[in-house]
C-alpha cells in the first residue's frame, strides 16, 4: 500500500514539473527574399512596421500610397539593373515582417547634405586623402542601406541584425567596399544595433521624415546622424553561414 502511494506521489510531481515547463513551438521558417512586385500585404505591412497601429483610415490610406510610390521608385522599378538598388523582404511563415532597402546613389557629397569644403574635410580624411583632393573630384557613388524595419510584434529576434548581413553580403557582391546609412539621432535602438554591426558616425544631416499627427501624415525635418562601415570580406564569410552564403548566390 504504502509503495502505491509513493508512486503515486512521484507520478503527480512529475506531472507537475512537466506542466510548469514552456512548451515549445515549432520555429516557423524565415527566408529573405528579392521584392519583385509590391502588393497589398507588403506595404501595409511596411507601413505597419514604421508607424504601428492606431492610425485612422485617412492616414493609412495616404501612407499606403506614399510608400508604395516611394518604394516603387527607388527599389522595384530599378530592381536588376545592373546592381543599382533592390528591396529585401523577410518572411516569417510566408508572412512578410522585416525589410531592408539597399541602393547605389549617384552622389556620396549629396547623400550626406555636405558642402563642398565638408565633403572634402570629412570624407576626405576618412579615405586618408590629402586636403583640396576631393574639393574638385566628380561624383563619387555610395551604397546606402536604408529603410530597415521589423514588424513590431517581430522585434527582438534577431530579424533586423540577419537583414542587415544580407543587405551587406548584396553590397559586395555589388563591388562596393563601404556602405552608408542615416538614422534618427535620438533613436538610441538603432544606433546601438548599427554600433554592434561595426557603423561609425560620420556626420550629421537634416533629413525628412513622414509623421503621423492626430488626423493626418506631415513631412517634418529630422536630425539625422550619418553612418559608415567598411565592410570586410574575411569578416563577411567568419559571419554567414553556408545557407547565407547559398542564398545570397541565388538572390542578387
Amino acid at each position: 500500500m504504502r509503495a502505491a502511494l509513493l508512486a503515486l506521489l512521484l507520478l503527480a510531481l512529475q506531472l507537475a514539473s512537466a506542466l510548469r515547463r514552456p512548451v515549445r513551438m515549432a520555429a516557423r521558417p524565415v527566408s529573405v527574399q528579392q521584392v519583385r512586385a509590391l502588393d497589398d500585404d507588403i506595404t501595409s505591412a511596411f507601413v505597419q512596421g514604421f508607424w504601428g497601429e492606431g492610425l485612422t483610415e485617412g492616414q493609412l490610406k495616404q501612407l499606403n500610397r506614399d510608400v508604395l510610390s516611394d518604394l516603387t521608385n527607388r527599389y522595384v522599378s530599378r530592381d536588376g539593373d545592373d546592381g543599382r538598388s533592390t528591396l529585401l523582404m523577410l518572411r516569417k511563415g510566408g508572412q512578410p515582417v522585416a525589410f531592408a532597402g539597399v541602393e547605389v546613389v549617384p552622389s556620396l557629397r549629396q547623400y550626406l547634405g555636405l558642402s563642398r569644403y565638408e565633403y572634402d574635410e570629412i570624407v576626405g580624411g576618412l579615405l586618408g586623402e590629402a586636403p583640396g583632393t576631393l574639393f574638385t573630384d566628380p561624383p563619387r557613388e555610395a551604397a546606402v542601406l536604408s529603410n530597415l524595419v521589423v514588424l513590431p510584434t517581430q522585434r527582438r529576434r534577431g530579424h533586423a541584425n540577419h537583414l542587415m548581413r544580407c543587405a551587406e553580403q548584396v553590397v559586395r557582391k555589388w563591388g562596393k567596399e563601404d556602405v552608408y546609412l542615416s538614422v534618427d539621432a535620438a533613436n538610441d535602438k538603432a544606433l546601438k544595433l548599427y554600433g554592434s554591426r561595426g557603423y561609425k558616425e560620420i556626420c550629421g544631416r537634416m533629413g525628412n521624415a513622414l509623421k503621423a499627427t492626430d488626423t493626418t501624415v506631415i513631412t517634418s525635418k529630422v536630425s539625422e546622424l550619418c553612418l559608415r562601415k567598411t565592410l570586410s570580406p574575411v569578416a563577411a564569410l567568419a559571419e554567414a553561414p553556408p545557407s547565407l552564403l547559398y542564398n545570397l548566390r541565388n538572390l542578387v
